[in-house]
């Protein structure tokens, strides 16, 4: 009887050690990781003003953009970038060239929300004003227009509504014509639309004028060691309020985009 060759043994269990090693790494891998391939990575640009921005965590900052927790609703293969930017209005985050940085990191496949109008309506800063219905409008088309052009998804967002209410405590409305503008070019162009303005105006019109101070920021200058005066800010968010707005994003997304849906954290 002729014996094993030792040169075939020894290939054998190399062979045997390395598949099992493999097999051990492979599922590791995939209870870190469950269900995600680097293939499948969805990436949502977000394009937008302060209200989106991410902001700085220094000592507890009270301020958060929506756009900084946004990421979090998310399983792994999803990511987020924040182009979002303080002061920024459609005119400025196109003539700064802030557009065309994210134009440029655009593949087929991802996602676009596009969210200004608070620092468009500003008639006094020649760097940012955009009228409603004529260059705002046309900044909101082109920005539509380029993200097609490199096939991806514009999704356009109306701007979150300011705390705004009056002495007997009635809200009012401050965004003017600027949402109109965007549901009609979100209509005419075809595209997905959050109504932002309209689910925020309804739930701080809910809570009521004490009640939903605490989505944006009234902030005692003794909660934060930085802060050296009291801040008053029914436009900015609190940490509460870019998670609740965020929440209102993430609704919208279940209700008109399932492909994204399945890909949020239950």
């Amino acid at each position: 009887m002729t014996g094993t060759d030792p040169g075939f043994t020894s290939y054998f269990k190399t062979f045997f050690v390395m598949g099992r090693a493999l097999i051990i790494v492979s599922l590791v891998l995939f209870i870190i990781f469950p269900g995600c391939n680097t293939d499948e990575v969805v990436t949502i640009h977000l394009a937008g003003d302060s209200t989106v921005a991410d902001k700085a965590y220094r000592h507890g900052n009270p301020e958060k953009g929506w756009g900084q927790v946004f990421p979090l609703y998310f399983e792994p293969g999803v990511f987020v970038q924040n182009h979002g930017v303080n002061g920024r209005s459609t005119k400025s985050f196109i003539d700064e060239g802030r557009w065309s940085k994210l134009l440029e990191s655009l593949n087929p496949g991802d996602y676009v929300f596009i969210q200004f109008g608070h620092n468009d309506s500003k008639e006094g800063d020649s760097t940012r004003y955009a009228a409603p219905f004529s260059n705002y409008r046309n900044n909101l088309i082109k920005m539509v227009d380029n993200v097609f052009e490199k096939g991806a998804t514009p999704v356009l967002l109306t701007s979150i509504s300011r705390r705004s209410f009056n002495a007997e405590g009635m809200f009012y409305d401050t965004h003017g014509d600027y949402p109109a503008v965007v549901r009609s070019v979100a209509e005419e162009k075809e595209v997905l639309l959050f109504d932002l303005h309209k689910l925020s105006k309804r739930y701080i019109q809910t809570l009521g004028p004490e009640l939903s101070k605490k989505i944006f920021l009234h902030i005692n200058k003794i909660e934060y060691p930085d802060l050296t005066d009291h801040i008053i800010d029914d436009t900015h968010l609190s940490a509460i309020g870019a998670f609740r707005i965020s929440d209102m994003v993430v609704a919208e997304i279940r209700s008109q985009i399932p492909e994204l849906a399945i890909k949020i954290k239950n």
